[in-house]
């Protein structure tokens, strides 16, 4: 008889909630799931992020999450890659392109709402355009 899956527990829906959030043509890594993952839920490393879409990947889209490099998963990478292409995620390479690509997560407010990413430079030079 096959090996079930564990049970989702609380941490693994908000992991799971993370990835959901990962829009078509874009990723994130295992860090940065992780990094929402505790901001949301107190808790979650890297490879717990790996862990629960191992088991439960089928139910957000897993392969919209690469490694800090820009790799594919080594077990899938092939596949990974193709996906990511059909949703137009630049690569470089057998890696994503993660100045053009890596997703944002939004940062709550104070208030409880919604905010931009408030500044955080996510792959561009910094430099505002007009002094570019």
């Amino acid at each position: 008889m096959p090996e079930q899956p564990p049970s989702l527990d609380d941490l693994a829906e908000c992991i799971l909630d993370c990835v959901a959030e990962i829009p078509r043509g874009r990723v994130s890594t295992y860090g940065r799931v992780a990094a929402e993952a505790r901001a949301r839920c107190g808790r979650g490393g890297p490879r717990t992020v790996g862990h629960v879409l191992a088991h439960h990947g089928d139910e957000v889209p897993w392969w919209r999450v690469v490694s800090a490099s820009g790799a594919p998963a080594v077990h899938k990478g092939e596949h990974q890659l193709g996906l990511l292409v059909d949703e137009g995620v630049p690569l470089r390479g057998a890696r994503v392109d993660l100045r053009l690509a890596l997703h944002a997560f939004e940062l709550p407010t104070l208030d409880g709402g919604d905010a931009d990413a408030g500044g955080v430079d996510v792959g561009g030079s910094g430099q505002d355009e007009e002094h570019a």
